[in-house]
């Protein structure tokens, strides 16, 4: 085994978040196995468009929500689509798939080596009011899953907390110095820790009165 450990021993990926609104989201799968459906089951239940194109589909995709299209793949498949998910083996196919999304400014994910994509979904954990991804820059599904199980369980016990402040954020009418100098008070754990005592609408009272008043602190959590 190499004593050399100066540099990584894996390529880390660079990534570039961005999060769609899944109802403004036309997706296009070719491909239609048990790759396929996972994908495509996971955004039509988030409600994407999606739409699948295969000469061949798997049974599974009777049970869920997308447009089938059985034929071979074609270049205006992609047309209209947002993004597209390449999820077959044949690796002359994917090259012409490939070349057409780049001509076509498209978003493309390669599941057969997603290295010669352009991005890839990650894990997906979420409570009422917190959304959270989780990738991995060396390039590991399995840990990101562990960790987003066990990050769960800590975005929980921040969820209540979320929405009282998110409202706050959209319901005072301030000066931007003033509001952006309240909310910094607000979101931080020091303020949590008095929002989990019940403390929460006291001290808010005692320094920004005047300027909550607007505020409904009824069927909150204080």
């Amino acid at each position: 085994m190499s004593k050399n450990f100066n540099g990584d021993i894996y390529e880390k990926i660079e990534y570039m978040p961005i999060t769609f609104f899944a109802n403004t989201l036309r997706v296009g799968i070719i491909g239609g196995g048990r790759g396929s459906y996972i994908k495509a089951k996971t955004l039509s239940s988030n409600g994407v468009e999606v739409e699948v194109l295969s000469r061949e589909f798997i049974d599974d995709f009777q049970n869920i929500s997308v447009t089938l299209i059985k034929k071979e793949y074609y270049k205006r498949f992609i047309e209209d689509k947002h993004m597209v998910i390449i999820a077959i083996s044949d690796e002359e196919i994917i090259d012409n798939i490939i070349r057409d999304c780049n001509s076509l400014a498209k978003i493309y994910i390669n599941s057969a080596n997603f290295k010669k994509g352009m991005g890839v979904i990650p894990v997906k954990r979420e409570s009422s009011n917190i959304l959270m991804s989780i990738n991995t820059k060396v390039g590991n599904p399995k840990g990101a899953v562990m960790l987003a199980d066990k990050l769960q369980k800590e975005i929980v016990g921040y969820d209540d907390f979320m929405e009282f402040t998110g409202n706050l954020r959209n319901t005072i009418n301030m000066e931007n110095a003033e509001k952006l100098k309240l909310l910094s008070f607000v979101n931080s754990e020091d303020f949590k820790y008095i929002f989990d005592k019940g403390k929460g609408k006291i001290v808010l009272e005692l320094f920004y009165k005047e300027k909550i008043n607007e505020f409904d602190f009824s069927n909150k959590k204080k």
